[in-house]
């Protein structure tokens, strides 16, 4: 009976440890989420950018002319980087929640735009930042240009150049 114990708590570990590397990757690597805008680096994660409706953000009336002078996109990012030190935990996290939105610019018609407004938003798993960045327009012109220049990570600067809006 010993025996039998032993043999099956040998294979159940087995079992377990051939399902856990079947695990699909980190969540950079999630399956079907199709973004507006997307990049992924191996090393670094993945970045994302999708159109969001303006409601999302701000109360908008029925007499939405006023609000048309405003754009607002939902910005992502999924580290792949692990971190152990606290202290650059609180780093990235400061970042992701205040200083991330410095570091966006709207180019319309050739004039520079900063955001107006950003929101964080809570995710419950480890290494998904998102947000939602507001952009104010002038006139009716859509932005045709995103900047990202990253003053944290590795990211870089990245061109974004908006089609179909």
């Amino acid at each position: 009976m010993i025996r039998v114990n032993i043999i099956l708590s040998v294979l159940l570990f087995y079992v377990l440890w051939l399902w856990s590397c079947n695990m699909p990757g980190k969540i950079y690597n999630q399956q079907g989420k199709q973004h507006w805008i997307a990049v992924t680096r191996p090393s670094v994660g993945a970045m994302y950018i999708d159109s969001i409706p303006l409601q999302s953000v701000m109360k908008v009336t029925e007499d939405k002319k006023p609000y048309q002078k405003f754009k607002a996109y939902l910005i992502g990012f999924s580290d792949s980087v692990v971190l152990r030190d606290k202290s650059d935990q609180i780093s990235r996290n400061r970042y992701y929640q205040y200083d991330l939105q410095h570091d966006w610019a709207a180019i319309t018609g050739g004039q520079e735009l900063k955001p107006v407004f950003y929101q964080p938003r809570t995710s419950l798993t480890d290494g998904l930042h998102e947000g939602i960045i507001v952009f104010e327009l002038n006139g009716n012109n859509h932005p045709d240009t995103l900047i990202y220049t990253d003053s944290f990570g590795s990211w870089g600067k990245q061109k974004f150049i908006l089609e179909g809006e």
